[in-house]
């Protein structure tokens, strides 16, 4: 059945709460099967939206689906945890949530605004204390985001769902995670437009989570924190279930923090993902891939396993680190590194950036079969970094200045082929701060066909 929100009272003034005519539109499109309703033109006030079984929920333009500013309006996720308190998770609120559904689909013209400064510091208060502005640098390096004010709902959220669908909406103002899909399977998310706030806190667009069988394609994506993050959090689904068979394709895309992240939350495998033909800019780091236990989320005791991921046809142009590849324990941790991560495979790339790549783990975990092939890598010395001290070994999550175009650390079978590597210093320096390459106990390590010592570097 094909209904219109309007005529189950929804208002469309931006002042009326909406979202109790729209759940009866759902309920009535759908009591027979299969609905689709429709949300014509208006600004649309609403807390929680409940998705359904064979729904396919369809924005018009000029319609506005707006998140309520009142976090009373939004219904709260019964189902992670297994029903355990949830102190330590704050995004418990969703805006559209649908829980156990197959056959989902929001797609259209409109628009879907989360309202997300509703749900941050009101006076534009960071999380390291200071103001918003005070010594704001425009340098991607420099990541400062706000205070937030918990808990705070995502936009769209997906729990242990088949076959969903979003596709062409344009979705803006997350006040967290934007598009969340949990214990999934068979995700199509395509021809996105996401923009969020720079300063917007854990402003994430796509967190594939536990998530099988997903296709990203087509996205233009602009974000607070990552634009597409893999993870794996099996403590909040409550079941070892892998993230795996993930292919993200045709996107462009920008962050302040990372455009593609791999791993960190969650202890359960990351597997046969790829990704391709990307335009990667203004982000601080291109590809983010970390495997450690952590000090602070002490339910991720082992590390998160990943491997055979591979990477190809990106481009990045303004990147702080284009790649960050890090496994092992976090300085701290209670718990012993226990995963690995192999089988990673980076081709046809052309890279600018303003500082350093790490590939490696400072404790012995193992990082094996890594190869990088057909890449140019050229570091600009940026101004940002002129008074810095330069660090052995990176910080994991600071912008600590890394002086070497590459540098690799206790990688076995490592294998760079074609990889051209340039580092123009700074105007009126001599010499760049670092090295093109340095790398130090590798096992099986091999440039252009030929075979290397464990440790060495060049200018």
């Amino acid at each position: 059945m094909r209904v219109n929100i309007r005529d189950f009272g929804a208002i469309g003034d931006g002042v009326v709460l909406d979202s109790p005519a729209i759940n009866a539109a759902i309920a009535a499109a759908t009591a027979d099967g299969y609905g689709k309703v429709i949300v014509p033109p208006g600004i649309y006030r609403c807390g929680s939206i409940d998705l359904v079984d064979n729904l396919t929920l369809q924005l018009e333009a000029g319609a506005v689906i707006r998140g309520s500013r009142d976090i009373n309006d939004y219904h709260e996720d019964r189902y992670a945890f297994n029903g355990k308190a949830a102190e330590r998770q704050t995004l418990r609120h969703y805006l559209l949530g649908a829980f156990h559904r197959r056959n989902v689909i929001i797609t259209g013209d409109g628009v879907i605004d989360g309202s997300g400064d509703a749900f941050w510091d009101p006076n534009h208060i960071c999380t390291d204390g200071k103001p918003l502005e005070a010594a704001k640098s425009s340098c991607v390096a420099y990541y400062r985001v706000l205070k937030s004010v918990n808990p705070r709902p995502v936009v769209a959220y997906f729990w242990r769902c088949q076959d969903v669908t979003v596709r062409q909406v344009r979705i803006v103002n997350s006040p967290s995670y934007t598009v969340w899909t949990v214990g999934c399977d068979g995700v199509r998310l395509d021809n996105l437009t996401i923009r969020n706030p720079r300063h917007g806190p854990n402003t994430d667009a796509l967190d594939v989570d536990c998530s099988s069988n997903v296709i990203i394609s087509n996205c233009d994506i602009d974000a607070g924190d990552d634009c597409i993050a893999l993870k794996s959090d099996t403590s909040r689904l409550g079941e070892d279930k892998p993230c795996e068979r993930i292919v993200v394709t045709n996107c462009i895309l920008s962050s302040s923090a990372c455009a593609i992240r791999l791993g960190y939350e969650g202890d359960g495998i990351i597997r046969d993902c790829a990704f391709s033909n990307l335009a990667i800019h203004n982000a601080k780091n291109g590809i983010d891939m970390l495997s450690l236990t952590p000090v602070k989320r002490l339910d991720f005791k082992r590390g998160t396993p990943i491997e055979s991921i591979a990477f190809s046809n990106i481009v990045m142009r303004n990147v702080g680190r284009p790649f960050f590849i890090w496994a092992g324990t976090e300085p701290g941790s209670p718990n012993p590194y226990q995963a690995q991560v192999r089988g990673l495979t980076f081709s046809a790339m052309e890279i600018h950036t303003i500082s350093g790549s790490f590939i490696g783990s400072l404790d012995g975990a193992a990082i094996t079969d890594v190869t990088l092939r057909d890449i140019r890598l050229h570091l600009q010395d940026h101004v940002y970094f002129q008074d810095a001290v330069p660090v052995e070994y990176p910080n994991i999550w600071a912008s600590s200045f890394m002086p070497d175009a590459l540098r690799l650390h206790r990688v076995d079978n490592a294998v760079l082929d074609q990889v051209a590597i340039r580092i123009t210093p700074l105007p009126g320096r001599s010499a760049p701060y670092g090295h093109r390459l340095r790398w130090s106990q590798l096992n099986n390590f091999s440039r252009d066909g030929a075979q290397l010592p464990a440790n060495g570097a060049m200018l």
